[in-house]
C-alpha cells in the first residue's frame, strides 16, 4: 500500500520550486560581490577583504541567508557556493597585490563529491588570481559530518597555496573544536564575543584563549563585527591584532572601497610571491603581520 504524505510532498515541491529559482539566479548573474576590508591593529593598514554576496532583484531572495537556505534545500549548496566565489574573484582585480582575499565555503560545501581544489584553481586560473592570496573561510556555525574528508579536501587546498581561516570562532556548539581538529592560518572570533567583550569577562577570557592558541601556531587573530570604538580598545588589550567591522569599514562594491583603502593604507609592499617562489608560506605570513614559519 503505498500512503500519500502530504507533508513530504510540500518539502519535495519546496525543493524543486527552490532549485529553478536559484539556477535561475547563477544562470542570470543576479550576484553582487561587496568586500569589507580587514585591518591590522598594529600598523593601522589593510591586510585584506573579506568577498560577500549579496542577491540582486529580480533574485527573489531579500538576503544571502535566504539564498542559501534555498540553495541547501534544493541541493544546489555546493553550485552556488563556487559560484559566489567565482563572482567575489572575478570582481576582486583591482585589489592590492599584497592583499589576500578571504571568501566563506560552507563545511557541506567541503565534504562534498562535488567539490574539490582544482574547482578552486580553475576559478582562480580563468581570472588569473593567485591561489597564494585567496584564503578560504569554514565557519564553526556548521556541524562536520565527515572531519577526514573536510582535512584531506583543506590540506588539499593548502598545498595548492591556498590559506585557510576558522570563522565565526566561538559560536555554535561546537566550541572550539574546529580549532582543535585542523590547523588554520587565520582565526576569526565570532562578532558576539566581540561585541561582548568590553563587558563581559567570560568573553574576554573566551578571546585570550584564543590568542594564547594562536601565539602557539603561528595564526593572525582577526576579530569580527566591531561596531564602536571600545570594542577596538579591548580587542588591542586583549592581544587581537587584526579586526574588521562597521566601525573600520562596511561591504561595499570594491569600486567604491578602493578609494578608502587608498586613504587609509602605507604605501604599497611588494607584492606577494608566486607558487614558484622561495617560501612562499613565510612571505605571506610576513606580508600579513604574522612571524615567519
Amino acid at each position: 500500500m503505498i500512503v500519500f504524505d502530504p507533508l513530504s510532498a510540500s518539502q519535495e515541491a519546496v525543493a524543486e520550486g527552490s532549485a529553478g529559482v536559484v539556477a535561475a539566479v547563477m544562470a542570470r548573474y543576479l550576484l553582487r560581490p561587496v568586500y569589507q576590508p580587514i585591518i591590522d591593529l598594529v600598523h593601522a593598514r589593510q591586510l585584506g577583504m573579506e568577498g560577500l554576496i549579496r542577491p540582486v532583484p529580480p533574485a527573489p531572495f531579500a538576503d544571502p541567508a535566504t539564498l542559501f537556505a534555498a540553495a541547501r534545500v534544493s541541493g544546489h549548496l555546493v553550485e552556488l557556493d563556487l559560484s559566489c566565489v567565482e563572482t567575489i574573484v572575478a570582481g576582486a582585480r583591482g585589489m592590492e597585490p599584497d592583499q589576500f582575499l578571504a571568501v566563506n565555503l560552507s563545511p557541506a560545501t567541503v565534504q562534498s563529491p562535488g567539490f574539490s581544489a582544482n574547482a578552486l584553481l580553475s576559478i582562480l586560473a580563468r581570472h588569473g588570481f593567485p591561489p597564494e592570496r585567496l584564503v578560504l573561510e569554514l565557519t564553526e556555525r556548521e556541524e562536520i559530518h565527515d572531519l577526514d574528508r573536510v582535512r584531506g579536501r583543506l590540506e588539499d587546498c593548502r598545498q595548492a597555496g591556498i590559506r585557510l581561516a576558522a570563522d565565526d570562532v566561538g559560536a555554535g556548539n561546537s566550541g572550539l573544536r574546529l580549532l582543535s581538529e585542523l590547523s588554520f592560518d587565520i582565526i576569526k572570533v565570532d562578532l558576539t564575543l566581540v561585541q561582548r567583550s568590553a563587558t563581559s569577562a567570560a568573553s574576554s577570557a573566551v578571546i585570550e584563549s584564543v590568542v594564547a592558541l594562536a601565539s602557539r601556531t603561528g595564526a593572525l587573530v582577526v576579530g569580527e563585527g566591531v561596531e564602536e570604538t571600545v570594542q577596538l580598545a579591548r580587542l588591542g588589550a586583549l592581544g587581537v591584532s587584526a579586526a574588521q567591522g562597521y566601525l573600520l569599514g562596511r561591504p561595499e562594491p570594491m569600486a567604491q572601497i578602493l578609494p578608502h583603502a587608498a586613504a587609509a593604507t602605507a604605501p604599497a609592499r611588494s607584492p606577494l610571491p608566486t607558487a614558484t617562489a622561495p617560501s612562499p608560506m613565510s612571505a605571506w605570513r610576513q606580508a600579513i603581520g604574522l612571524p615567519a614559519t
